[in-house]
Formats: structure tokens, C-alpha cells, sequence
């Protein structure tokens, strides 16, 4: 029995970690279809007006992207922590931070360029 609650234990925090991790790359992953799929449906049935709806989506991914890591920023913050834990930590901000460049960058074209052009 406690050979089996161990296990889950160690189950749900591979789990914890590894949603932590590919949190980032995950959320970049869901916006940028949203974004294209919203866009060509724009340009298929004839809406006008688009970009406030990517500009909300892309916040709205930002935020997403943002809140889950604030605990790992804190945990960077402190001292005495085992050394593969900081590293998971970083590791989530490091791919937190560039999926939050991918966010923006995927963004821009939809935001600057002309409506189906």
C-alpha cells in the first residue's frame, strides 16, 4: 500500500513538472492557430475588423502564459533549493519567455498587415 501511494506521489509531481515546463511552448502552440484559423475564417466569410479580436486573444494568451510561471520566478528567488529543481524552474522561464516572444511575433503580421491582403 505505501509502495503504491509513493508511486502516485511520484506520478503527480512528473506530471506537476512536466506541465510546468511545456507550459510555454504549449500556450504559443494554441495561440498561433487560434490567431490563423480566426484570420482565414475572417477572410473566408468577409468580416471586417479583426485585429481587436487577435489583439484581445493575444493578451489573453499572455496572461495565461504569465501567471502559472509566477511561482517558478519566485522560486528562483530563494536560496537552498536542490539544484535540479532550480533548473526546472529556469528551464519553464527560459521557455515561458521566448514562447512569450513567439506570442508577440506571431501577433505582429495579423496586427500590421492590411485584412487579407
Amino acid at each position: 500500500m505505501a509502495e503504491t501511494d509513493a508511486a502516485t506521489g511520484q506520478n503527480r509531481r512528473f506530471l506537476a513538472v512536466t506541465l510546468l515546463v511545456c507550459w510555454g511552448p504549449v500556450v504559443w502552440f494554441l495561440h498561433l492557430n487560434a490567431v490563423y484559423v480566426l484570420h482565414a475564417l475572417a477572410c473566408e466569410r468577409g468580416f471586417g475588423g479583426v485585429a481587436p479580436g487577435i489583439a484581445a486573444l493575444t493578451l489573453a494568451a499572455a496572461a495565461a502564459l504569465v501567471l502559472p510561471l509566477r511561482p517558478a520566478w519566485r522560486r528562483t528567488q530563494g536560496e537552498g533549493r536542490f539544484p535540479t529543481a532550480r533548473f526546472i524552474d529556469r528551464l519553464a522561464l527560459a521557455l515561458g519567455a521566448f514562447s512569450l516572444l513567439g506570442i508577440a511575433w506571431n501577433a505582429l503580421p495579423v496586427l500590421l498587415v492590411p485584412h487579407c491582403a
